[in-house]
């Protein structure tokens, strides 16, 4: 392999901190990341209150009916490769360059395809308005080609701090273009013009805030592996498209755009809070458990002393959808989407355990398992996919519920023996995060139930805010009250003490 070009961008392309350092560098990093998904977390949370209130469930109906075919797009906007760029261990300019340059013919394709797919999708749904508005999204995937390599080499060298501006500053901007143009009247526009613009300043502040600069070069010999590796992402990236779409296509086809738009907003306000947390754990924790996967001990402490608390944190969030939806979707989305209701609280039901189902991606591919990642694709999303068919002529809420059940029951159990069957992790470890998790949750949920009754009269807002006291107090009581939770508070106190507070 040549060597790595002595240039201001080798910094970019050298290999990741020494091992001394990683659980300092590991720490501060999901500080940064953690503060940057409170920050986006507080955006999306905003902009929907008043995106809500400013549009009607047809116009996110029809965004949505969009997204069946930008959705199964983007899963190749990279085709891996920004994947390939974190995992590998040394990388050459050569390399980066011939990467960058296949992700700009990708997403080239990708637009033109996309473009040519609006009048058959149109068709489908029989709304022609879907052709202007596919149309216009088709320009993010070649916006959005042009900082994907610059946006990996920042996650490979772990520099979330710059991350983080990127993906904040970009949202802020989308979300300021979304809502100028509801108050204008532009309808379901102003949804386009947030996705649009969001892809534009990400690639921008990408570029900004990465120094690499992509030279002249395709040399396939040297990115030959990074592809391998990317086509069995992709491969995943394909099969999940439909466990993730999958609802959105037959509700759209079945139910039309109206119950479309209620289930996808109210599956918004799972995946808003849960996509937070997992974001910043993928990001953190892939870099980070391949330069670990050679020792098995360092490993399984590292996932755990992340994984423990990160889902525990999910849980208030988990049990309040599921306890009090009505007064979710009333101070979050306001007069109008009562029918959301039913989906929120049988998604609540599926929060607490997903956290740590998403963390299979991270793990198969920290330990080179892509081949894992990809046959672990197809299984889980054809029985997603037939809980969707199941549920879809009952209504919205019969597909959400056939869904939650067919994860907890037959999807969760099998990452579990995928996991555990090989590599340093194991099934015990990788189910380890739920011990805490189940045990606060039987404490939490009666408590919850207490408010319910004793509130009832109040506004939402004032129970939600009853709710979440209760929520923390109940888990901050759980975790006083056993060994497992005691360590965990210390671990956590030394954490920001020693690796957050004090300066390196």
């Amino acid at each position: 392999m040549s060597p790595t070009p002595r240039s201001p961008s080798s910094p970019w392309l050298a290999s990741l901190v020494t091992q001394s350092s990683y659980s300092r560098q590991a720490a501060r990093s999901l500080a940064v990341l953690a503060g940057g998904q409170g920050g986006k977390l507080l955006l999306h949370i905003g902009s929907t209150m008043v995106l809500a209130r400013l549009l009607v469930p047809e116009d996110f109906g029809l965004i949505a009916m969009a997204a069946t075919v930008i959705s199964f797009l983007v899963l190749f906007k990279d085709a891996g490769l920004t994947s390939a760029t974190i995992q590998q261990q040394h990388l050459t300019h050569t390399q980066v360059s011939t990467l960058f340059w296949l992700n700009l013919l990708v997403g080239t394709a990708l637009s033109l395809l996309t473009l040519a797919s609006a009048p058959l999708l149109a068709s489908l749904y029989n709304r022609p308005e879907l052709i202007p508005m596919v149309a216009v999204l088709a320009a993010g995937f070649f916006l959005g080609s042009l900082g994907t390599q610059h946006d990996a080499l920042l996650r490979r060298s772990m520099a979330f701090k710059r991350v983080t501006v990127a993906e904040l500053s970009s949202l802020a901007l989308g979300v300021i273009a979304a809502v100028a143009m509801a108050f204008a009247g532009f309808g379901w526009w102003a949804l386009v013009a947030q996705k649009v613009v969001q892809m534009a300043a990400g690639a921008a502040f990408n570029w900004l805030l990465c120094t690499w600069r992509p030279g002249f070069h395709f040399n396939w010999s040297e990115a030959r592996s990074q592809f391998a590796f990317g086509a069995h992402v992709s491969g995943f990236n394909f099969v999940n498209y439909f466990s993730r779409n999958g609802d959105n296509i037959l509700i759209g086809w079945y139910w039309g755009a109206a119950s479309l738009g209620v289930y996808a907003k109210a599956y918004d306000l799972l995946l808003g809070p849960l996509s937070q947390v997992s974001a910043p754990l993928h990001n953190l924790m892939q870099p980070l458990l391949g330069r670990l996967r050679d020792d098995p001990a360092r490993y399984r402490a590292a996932y755990l002393k992340v994984m423990v608390p990160a889902n525990l944190a999910m849980l208030p969030i988990a049990a309040i959808m599921f306890v009090m939806p009505a007064q979710v979707v009333q101070v979050l989305l306001g007069p109008g989407w009562q029918a959301a209701s039913g989906v929120v609280m049988w998604l609540g039901l599926a929060v607490a355990v997903q956290l740590v189902g998403s963390s299979t991606g991270f793990v198969l591919l920290s330990q080179h398992r892509s081949r894992d990642y990809a046959r672990l694709g197809i299984a889980s999303s054809i029985l997603t996919v037939l809980s969707f068919c199941i549920g879809l002529p009952l209504g919205i809420e019969a597909v959400v519920m056939c869904y939650v059940f067919t994860n907890m029951l037959l999807i969760q159990p099998m990452l579990y023996y995928v996991i555990g069957r090989q590599g340093p992790l194991g099934t015990a470890a990788f189910y380890q995060p739920l011990h805490l998790t189940l045990l606060c949750a039987g404490v939490m949920l009666p408590a919850l139930l207490a408010v319910t009754m004793g509130t009832a009269a109040w506004p939402a807002l004032a129970q939600l805010a009853v709710a979440a006291c209760v929520a923390g107090l109940s888990i901050g009581g759980v975790l006083l009250s056993t060994s497992n939770g005691r360590s965990l508070l210390i671990t956590l106190r030394h954490v920001v003490i020693h690796n957050l507070l004090k300066k390196a």
